[in-house]
């Protein structure tokens, strides 16, 4: 594959990439193998990308180096901002000089680390920007560390990390009577939860054994699990039911907020504990989890939602559309953070922020998987109804059916998606835009749900009346 060898400024550190490899995806390696934070003190994540050092150019993280002209030498700033915010770099000056080796495990901090991190924080919090410019990268190589950084495809090293290559069925579960639309692994990794078309949530161990049975008058569309794997939400018809897991306990239902089939779920896992749903409706819900109450009501969209994810944040919510419409949002506000997007007219029946960044994955009818930088528009435009975010996605060819579901891995690094031809595919979409593995689950039966385990080793997928769960294999 055709390599590029790039210069970081303003030490003159080299580094290698593989051409095809996006741009986010290179520039977020670098702050990682740099030992530079991923996010800042609210928790909030950071974005980072590559600025061009003669011309003063972002280079967008949605697209890859071989649609710019670089050659070799090319020179580069990494550039970080919020997730919130535009990017507007400032000078990160005051960075203290390394008095011992600054080789870092990553997420452990010295406490020199933490002061420079404090350092910069300061200076977003006087008003000086919420960007930084990473300098002095050498520096915080450590000693020992080769001088060039090469961020190289797997596909061309052998020294590259594992990677998925193989995957076998581990477990059939088959204790529903009627398709499966939904299934989900608890945050702890102890239970599945799974709904369908029979009416059934039923709660599960990785054992198969059914630990909880709730019937609803309707088929369970949509679920989501909290954060301490203690509650669950459902989506029946149009009822959201917030109840206790493994004791049956109704919390609070609400029966008459939506007026059309709830088609999903989330629950965010961050501290305020929010539930958004998305129904056919036209309305996406942020319901507070405390008191159990609705919060805002976004109304922005003019057709059926049928995806709704919460960004790494914590506060932006994606929802997407039979329109082809997919729209970023504030769930506290309700306000759009950037004009909508929209690709095509097909319908958008998945959507998934990735666990960590800003990336955004979206499937429709057509087979292909649209990743964007959810949480920036770059470049907007007039549509034929009001403004639109004309940044142009990296595309996925997932098959010729239309995608059903979409899953991140929690490390972030894979991408699973489920087709109506009863196939799922594993993408490593930082890397390749081939498909890892394609696995078929059941001919002609739709999967409709994907979820990974919460270490990354497994993939449950509901296709038919049953849930499989599947074991992964790297090499």
């Amino acid at each position: 594959m055709p390599m590029l060898r790039l210069i970081l400024d303003p030490e003159g550190t080299a580094f290698d990439v593989d051409d095809a490899m996006l741009i986010g995806a290179c520039a977020t390696q670098l702050a990682d193998q740099l030992g530079y934070p991923l996010a800042d003190s609210a928790g909030s994540p950071l974005i980072y990308q590559l600025r061009l050092t003669a011309s003063g150019s972002l280079l967008p993280n949605d697209q890859r180096f071989r649609h710019f002209q670089l050659t070799s030498g090319s020179r580069f700033t990494l550039v970080s901002s919020t997730a919130s915010a535009p990017t507007r770099p400032v000078h990160a000056v005051g960075f203290p000089a390394a008095t011992q080796s600054t080789t870092r495990h990553r997420r452990r901090w010295s406490r020199r680390a933490f002061l420079t991190t404090g350092t910069l924080g300061a200076f977003a919090l006087s008003g000086l920007g919420t960007g930084l410019i990473v300098a002095l990268a050498q520096r915080y190589l450590g000693r020992g560390r080769p001088a060039t950084a090469p961020l190289v495809s797997p596909t061309a090293s052998s020294t590259a990390a594992p990677r998925i290559v193989s995957a076998t069925p581990a477990l059939t579960f088959a204790s529903h009577q009627q398709t499966v639309r939904v299934v989900a692994w608890s945050p702890d990794g102890q239970y599945l939860a799974s709904g369908g078309d029979d009416g059934l949530l039923l709660v599960w161990g990785t054992d198969g054994v059914v630990r909880q049975r709730v019937a609803f008058p309707a088929a369970v569309t949509a679920l989501a699990w909290s954060p301490e794997s203690e509650r669950l939400v459902t989506g029946a018809a149009n009822q959201v039911t917030f109840l206790t897991a493994l004791t049956e306990t109704v919390l609070a239902s609400f029966p008459h907020d939506h007026f059309a089939t709830v088609t999903s779920l989330a629950w965010t896992a961050h501290s305020q504990q929010q539930v958004v749903s998305g129904a056919l409706d036209q309305r996406a819900i942020v319901w507070q989890t405390t008191l159990y109450r609705p919060q805002t009501i976004f109304t922005h969209h003019t057709a059926p939602i049928e995806a709704v994810s919460w960004a790494a944040d914590g506060q932006t919510i994606a929802s997407s559309s039979h329109g082809g419409v997919v729209r970023v949002w504030n769930g506290e506000s309700g306000r759009e953070i950037h004009p909508l997007y929209q690709d095509t007219r097909l319908p958008m029946r998945a959507a998934a922020f990735a666990p960590t960044g800003g990336q955004l994955a979206v499937g429709g009818d057509d087979g292909v998987i649209r990743l964007w930088n959810g949480l920036l528009c770059q470049k907007t435009g007039a549509g034929s109804g009001g403004p639109i975010c004309l940044d142009v996605p990296n595309q996925l060819q997932s098959s010729r059916s239309l995608i059903r579901s979409l899953a991140w891995s929690p490390d972030a690094r894979y991408l699973a998606s489920g087709s109506d031809d009863g196939s799922f595919s594993i993408w490593d979409p930082g890397q390749v835009q081939e498909p890892l593995l394609t696995m078929l689950v059941q001919p002609g039966s739709a999967v409709h749900s994907l979820t990974w385990s919460p270490r990354g080793l497994q993939l449950a997928a509901a296709s038919g009346k049953t849930v499989i769960v599947w074991n992964l294999h790297t090499a």
